[in-house]
């Protein structure tokens, strides 16, 4: 079987979360090489909590994870986290968030 979807990936996470309320209408699509490994991303948020990861090496599913999606996972985090000790309130309140707290509800491949 081959399946093929015009718009990429992005189109196959929003047919992924067609029964899904999206929090934002087009998913987030990052795409990158360095030193010949070639990334692709593509997340959205949707209503709910549960977190659903999936990931891919040279088209192969990887169900149980793998050192790429650890990566991915920790990079979300630092970003995120960075992020927010940057705002003004969370300077005053010394906020701090756990990776889960930003994988809520995500939707990613």
């Amino acid at each position: 079987m081959t399946f093929s979807y015009s718009g990429g990936l992005s189109d196959f996470l929003v047919d992924m979360n067609k029964e899904k309320t999206p929090l934002h209408p087009l998913p987030i699509l990052l795409e990158g090489s360095k030193n010949g490994v070639q990334v692709m991303i593509a997340m959205q948020y949707v209503e709910g909590e549960s977190e659903n990861i999936y990931s891919y090496v040279n088209n192969i599913p990887t169900p149980e994870g793998g050192t790429h999606e650890t990566g991915f996972k920790t990079a979300l985090t630092r970003v995120m986290n960075d992020y927010i000790k940057n705002t003004a309130f969370a300077a005053k309140e010394k906020i701090s968030f756990e990776g889960e707290d930003y994988r809520e509800g995500l939707t990613a491949i």
